[in-house]
């Protein structure tokens, strides 16, 4: 809650405290002689009651190739006073792994 007083005027402004829930885990399996897996149309937008919402690793912001291996996406949600809300999702490309030469 922002209370804001002018000469004539106090003026109280609330901002909801944020939410977000993750999209689900994934884990998929690489393909054969592959070393990273194309995750597209598997992974679903988070959901908050805020429009802010950042992910980090940033490499993989809008990215759906991963690489062999697990790698974490962590979402945060911010208020317009920056309060903030987080939730992680994994995202494991299991398989033999192969080296490109």
């Amino acid at each position: 809650k922002i209370i804001i007083k002018t000469n004539t005027t106090l003026l109280f402004l609330e901002y909801p405290t944020p939410w977000i829930t993750c999209p689900s885990d994934i884990t998929v399996t690489l393909a054969q002689n592959r070393s990273e897996h194309n995750i597209t149309g598997m992974l679903e937008d988070p959901k908050s009651n805020v429009q802010n919402i950042q992910v980090y690793q940033e490499k993989y912001r809008g990215q759906m190739i991963f690489p062999y291996g697990s790698t974490i996406l962590t979402y945060v949600a911010s208020n317009e006073i920056g309060v903030t809300a987080n939730c992680s999702t994994y995202i494991k490309v299991r398989g033999k792994f192969v080296v490109r030469t």
